[in-house]
């Protein structure tokens, strides 16, 4: 893991300044890594990618004192590590979503809730126009009876009996259908 490192230095003085970093920093950044991913390869994988940015900043830290040095190192290895399990979480949480999505609900009852919506709509259709409108404007285009008086140039209590009324119809119109 150190020589690699080294190599990312351009001289012998650079590298025997590293060394020494990594001799003092490494365990502690391990054990830091270690407590937030709570696997020993993770943790050696996230104290390599640290010490790799650490190099990034190398003309930063290498007149710092050592105390200073294991604080960074191990805040940058705890960031590193907090990532990744932020990573982690989101990516399981896509495939939760997604495994919900596509089995939530099969075809057959995607079918079904389709032709029931299209059913409902020519019936909305059947009412008088005064009671189709609102439904439609507030059922099929999510509108809220705010929206709906203003765009149709009708009170607000209007609206809203409107609704009242050509859903009591609808329910009956269904009723009738289904006998």
């Amino acid at each position: 893991m150190l020589t690699n490192l080294l190599l990312l230095l351009e001289n012998e003085q650079e590298r025997k300044q590293f060394t020494e970093i990594y001799q003092l920093c490494k365990n502690k950044m391990i054990s830091a890594a270690f407590q937030i991913c709570h696997d020993t390869d993770t943790a050696e994988d996230i104290t390599q990618e640290a010490f790799v940015r650490m190099i990034g900043i190398f003309e930063k830290i290498k007149t710092m004192d050592n105390i200073r040095l294991l604080s960074l190192g191990i805040v940058i290895a705890k960031n590193i590590a907090i990532d990744r399990w932020r990573k982690k979480k989101a990516a399981k949480r896509a495939e939760e979503r997604l495994k919900t999505n596509l089995f939530s609900q099969p075809a057959e009852e995607k079918y079904l809730a389709k032709a029931q919506k299209e059913e409902l709509i020519s019936a909305i259709y059947t009412l008088k126009e005064i009671y189709s409108e609102p439904l439609m404007l507030r059922y099929y285009h999510d509108l809220s009876i705010k929206q709906i008086s203003k765009l149709l140039n009708i009170s607000y209590s209007t609206a809203k009996q409107r609704i009242c009324r050509g859903k009591r119809l609808i329910y009956k119109a269904l009723k009738e259908m289904e006998k």
